[in-house]
């Protein structure tokens, strides 16, 4: 079971590891207000409908308070953060401010979940840290007002934390319905607060004039 659980945190590890460079370009190209509203209404209709498929739609009334916490601060805190930050920083520099996320979920998990960091979790931690630093060193130049700058880096950061939160809170929630189920709630109510708050009539112009490459950088970041 260990190894299948690392795993599963490599292939999240390889899948996310290019995904700024997606969400940069999607933020850049359509905007992030209508790139989160189009690819959450692709994302939220696609869970909606798996399930209905798979069922794992029934939660405890007790569980709700910690789901909705996941959804509004985690899901949204994220999503948020990340469009609207990787607009305004590079790729690369986003990625390195980004890779703090261990560490912020590591000092979550101690704070929130009494999780015990070991000499040897936080060795790896500072290794990993390193190693994003090095990969992504040739792009730590900066370009345009500072202003921007460091708003994306405060955005991408924040959404950084509320990830970490997300991961940590909703730990109990998954062990007790599943990862589809906890995900799939947790992206569908995000969806129905941002969708509202972020579409305009100009999101439709903006659907229509998407390239071929935005409705393939659209597909990897959304499936």
């Amino acid at each position: 079971m260990q190894v299948q659980a690392l795993l599963a945190l490599l292939f999240t590890v390889i899948v996310w590891g290019v995904g700024p460079v997606f969400i940069r370009s999607l933020s850049v190209a359509l905007g992030p207000s209508d790139h989160i509203v189009i690819r959450y209404t692709i994302v939220a209709i696609a869970y909606a409908i798996g399930l209905l498929i798979l069922g794992g739609w029934r939660i405890a009334r007790e569980d709700w308070p910690r789901l909705l916490l996941i959804s509004t601060v985690g899901m949204v805190g994220y999503n948020l953060g990340s469009a609207f930050g990787f607009e305004l920083v590079s790729a690369g520099l986003g990625s390195l401010i980004i890779g703090t996320q261990p560490l912020l979920i590591a000092a979550t998990g101690a704070l929130i979940a009494r999780e015990k960091l070991t000499p040897i979790a936080m060795l790896g931690l500072a290794v990993g840290f390193t190693g994003t630093v090095l990969l992504v060193w040739r792009d730590l130049g900066l370009s345009g007002d500072s202003a921007s700058f460091i708003a994306g880096s405060v955005f991408i950061f924040l959404c950084g934390l509320a990830w970490a939160i997300y991961v940590v809170v909703a730990k109990p929630l998954i062990r007790k319905y599943g990862s589809y189920s906890i995900t799939a709630l947790s992206i569908i109510i995000a969806s129905l607060i941002m969708i509202p708050m972020l579409a305009r009539p100009s999101t439709v112009d903006t659907v229509m004039a998407m390239t071929p490459r935005n409705w393939l950088d659209m597909a990897y970041i959304s499936i």
